[in-house]
């Protein structure tokens, strides 16, 4: 009794509505029973033999989900203990999460995945590399570390701007994929990787114009050494404001996942290694008076100016985007008006105007 009353009360649905059925078909059992026994009538000994059997056939099924359910719950219950003991091995031991990560094969690895729930994870603060360990670095402690963490050899070299939410500001960082997940090897006072299901990323945001200090930014770069000068080449570009007086500097950031924003030095190898589209959110994007390869084009001239692909792949981008419009069902009037905005805004050359023309004017005719 007490086993069902605890059903009725946490169970799902399915469960409840499961139990419901089994209790009345259990108890038309006997008032089919002796229904028939008073009445003498067959309809209610078939009706009897029926429900007995319905009856045994809800038991089982009962029985085999409230096993699964004390599975489930044993598997929570377990979950739960093992969190408990790492908290309790981290405070008597001084070991991280994400040093625990770190060791050999044989242990158990307990990766940081940043869409985690808030409450299961302390939450970490900015460890940032001091100048003085950065000059510890060498070519050997650098290729133990990769081995230590078993960074992928397709792996790149980024710099990580900033990211609230996982704590992280101006650091060097290796990236790549694989296990169907997105790996950060943070270069931080104790290394820390950061593992994101791939499928969690379905876009590379845009930050524009981020306020900056070139000054301040990225202070272990002062110093010359080995980890230093290989990430060197990821630094950001900085503009400046057009106004007389105005010293502000700003840089242009490419982000995944949970805010994680990269450098526009960066942002080259986020491309290459995840393949996924690139979203912009500004007056043009969102404008209804220019269509899509419009739009792509724009974004395609962003990546240019940044610094992302250079010359040439922006040259292989607006072809794809021309040769998709001119192949599009887009009216002709569209088409040339297209090509013609492409060309008052510097996205395209009249070559290229003139080019795809000609590619529309063969399909065309």
């Amino acid at each position: 009794m007490k086993k069902i009353i605890h059903t009725f009360k946490y169970g799902e649905t399915k469960t409840k509505s499961l139990l419901l059925l089994t209790i009345a078909s259990g108890l038309a059992i006997p008032g089919c029973l002796i229904g028939a026994v008073l009445l003498q009538n067959l309809l209610l000994y078939f009706a009897t033999v029926i429900a007995v059997f319905v009856t045994i056939s809800l038991v089982q099924t009962f029985g085999i989900r409230d096993t699964s359910l004390s599975e489930e719950t044993q598997t929570e219950k377990t979950q739960t203990e093992q969190k408990a003991f790492r908290k309790k091995s981290k405070g008597k031991t001084g070991i991280k999460q994400d040093e625990l990560s770190s060791q050999d094969e044989s242990e158990v690895q307990d990766e940081w995945n940043p869409f985690d729930k808030p409450d299961e994870r302390d939450t970490p603060t900015i460890s940032m590399i001091s100048e003085e360990e950065v000059e510890t670095y060498n070519k050997r402690k650098i290729k133990k570390l990769l081995y230590k963490f078993k960074v992928k050899k397709d792996h790149r070299l980024v710099l990580v701007d900033h990211c609230d939410k996982l704590k992280i500001k101006q650091t060097p960082a290796y990236m790549w994929v694989a296990d169907n997940a997105f790996h950060l090897l943070l270069i931080e006072q104790e290394p820390r990787h950061i593992s994101i299901p791939i499928f969690n990323i379905q876009e590379i945001t845009y930050l524009k114009k981020q306020p900056a200090n070139e000054d301040t930014d990225y202070g272990l770069f002062k110093r010359k050494s080995i980890l230093t000068e290989l990430f060197r080449p990821y630094l950001p570009d900085y503009s400046h404001s057009t106004v007389v007086d105005d010293l502000t500097a700003y840089k242009n950031l490419y982000g995944v996942g949970p805010g994680i924003y990269f450098t526009n030095r960066s942002a080259k190898s986020l491309f290459d290694l995840l393949g996924v589209a690139f979203f912009v959110e500004d007056k043009v994007t969102k404008s209804q008076k220019v269509n899509v390869f419009f739009k792509d084009a724009y974004k395609a001239n962003i990546m240019l100016r940044d610094n992302v692909i250079d010359a040439n792949g922006y040259a292989d981008r607006i072809s794809t985007i021309l040769n998709a419009m001119a192949n599009s069902t887009i009216s002709y009037g569209e088409f040339k008006d297209t090509l013609n905005l492409m060309q008052k805004n510097k996205l395209i050359t009249s070559e290229f105007a003139m080019y795809y023309m000609g590619v529309r004017d063969k399909i065309n005719g």
